[in-house]
């Protein structure tokens, strides 16, 4: 939960909260099911920049950048399931579905905009995850670390 409140020098006042509850189910040996979602709400105006983005901290397998809510949201969800095989030493490989929304207030209607999409992906070396959404045909490199140089494609 984040607050910002005018009085301490920001533009607008606003509350922003965000909650994720995730469940993992061994399968077989060297294998997980997860499944999960994502809510969030800001409650007040805030800033363009201070919007729910499904980028960054928030960013999805198999979407491109800013694909959904361009413009940010107010409110968001999104829904998720994971089947991962272990591959030591290199990783583990995994098939994904996702589905996301984002909502913002408009003067007297909502601004909506949702997506989902489903791929595969691998995860290497527990630094380089990679992904290609099947359903928009979005290749992703979420996050490569190398020698504390943090890198997004």
């Amino acid at each position: 939960m984040d607050f910002a409140p005018g009085a301490l020098g920001t533009n607008a006042s606003y509350l922003r909260s965000r909650v994720e509850a995730y469940r993992h189910f061994a399968t077989l040996p060297g294998q997980t099911l997860s499944v999960g979602g994502r809510a969030g709400l800001i409650l007040g105006s805030p800033p363009f920049f201070e919007r729910f983005y499904l980028d960054g901290k928030n960013q999805l397998r198999g979407f491109e950048r800013r694909a959904i809510g361009p413009e940010g949201g107010t409110e968001f969800v999104s829904i998720e399931g994971v089947y991962a095989i272990a591959t030591r030493p290199i990783g583990r490989l995994y098939c994904f579905a996702e589905w996301a929304a984002i909502r913002r207030p408009v003067a007297a209607f909502h601004v909506r905009d949702s997506n989902g999409t489903y791929g595969i992906g691998a995860l290497l070396f527990n630094r380089v995850d990679i992904s290609y959404g099947l359903k928009r045909g979005t290749l992703i490199v979420k996050f490569h670390r190398f020698g504390g140089i943090n890198l997004g494609l």
